[in-house]
């Protein structure tokens, strides 16, 4: 009988060593959030690194027989990066902030865009303009630069979306060098 009451309390001393221990224990989930290799969608709100490289872009030609242009916002729906335009004649391409607001925006967006004049001879040059005081104009001072554009030369055209209104472009002329 001895045995029977030594092993009953044994029994019982485990039941409520087993409840002890397992009665303080907590389960706790930690919820961490890391950055993955993919994101869905267009928009994208994190920090990106392409360690491989990334190519973007597309090429757009248009042939300009009139003297002034004026940017439209359907210029910038699904717009290329590389636009090949070939003047028939000396032509100013005015630029309208409120053509760029699909394109760019949010303020503090960029987006680049590389103008070229096709035109094989200096003598159909583009000019930018600003169409009014919303669209900002910044040319590279130091060299002597302009806002035109002669036959062959490349533009890189770099866009800032300032404020609701203001559209800053930066004009990056490449002269012909051979």
């Amino acid at each position: 009988m001895k045995n029977y009451i030594v092993g009953g309390i044994a029994i019982v001393a485990l039941i409520f060593s087993f409840v002890a221990i397992t009665k303080d224990s907590k389960v706790v989930n930690t919820v961490r959030e890391i950055a993955v290799g993919g994101s869905a969608g267009p928009d994208h709100y994190v920090h990106e690194n392409f360690n491989a490289g990334m190519t973007v872009g597309g090429r757009e030609s248009k042939t300009i027989a009139t003297g002034t242009v004026t940017t439209a916002a359907t210029d910038f729906v699904r717009t290329q990066t590389y636009w090949d335009v070939l003047p028939n004649i000396d032509t100013t391409i005015s630029i309208s902030a409120t053509s760029t607001h699909a394109y760019i925006p949010n303020i503090g967006d960029t987006a680049k865009l590389y103008l070229r004049n096709a035109s094989s001879t200096a003598a159909a040059t583009i000019t930018l303009a600003a169409v009014d005081a919303n669209t900002d104009l910044q040319f590279v001072e130091a060299t002597g630069g302009d806002l035109v554009l002669e036959g062959l030369d490349f533009a890189e055209l770099t866009l800032i979306r300032e404020s609701n209104y203001l559209v800053s472009v930066l004009f990056n002329e490449f002269t012909e060098g051979d």
